[in-house]
């Protein structure tokens, strides 16, 4: 990233023509795989949560805590499903890229 000096207190961060690159990899914590959320919006004024490595998995609720708290239910519901089926569990497959337009 390329930074600009401004006077005064008032820094900025000019990421123009820059991407941030983020590429996931099998990440445990506790003990815990660590599974990517896209969290956002929706029209009706609840968030929506979504896990991209696990097709189909999302969830919502009216604040962001209550929908991070229901998609990890839905996360660990939709592991145990398969886990009981003898189905491979999907792994981290995405890439997360935001940038600048």
């Amino acid at each position: 990233m390329k930074t600009k000096k401004g006077t005064g207190k008032n820094n900025t961060v000019d990421i123009t023509n820059y991407f941030v690159y983020i590429k996931y990899c099998k990440l445990e914590i506790g003990g815990s795989i660590v599974r990517q959320i896209v969290l956002y919006p929706g029209e009706d004024g609840f968030w929506i949560a979504e896990c991209p490595s696990l097709p189909g998995c999302i969830s919502q609720g009216e604040t962001k805590e209550t929908t991070i708290a229901n998609i990890k239910e839905a996360i660990t519901a939709y592991i145990d499903a398969l886990e009981e089926d003898n189905l491979p569990v999907p792994g981290e497959r995405f890439e997360t890229l935001l940038m600048a337009v």
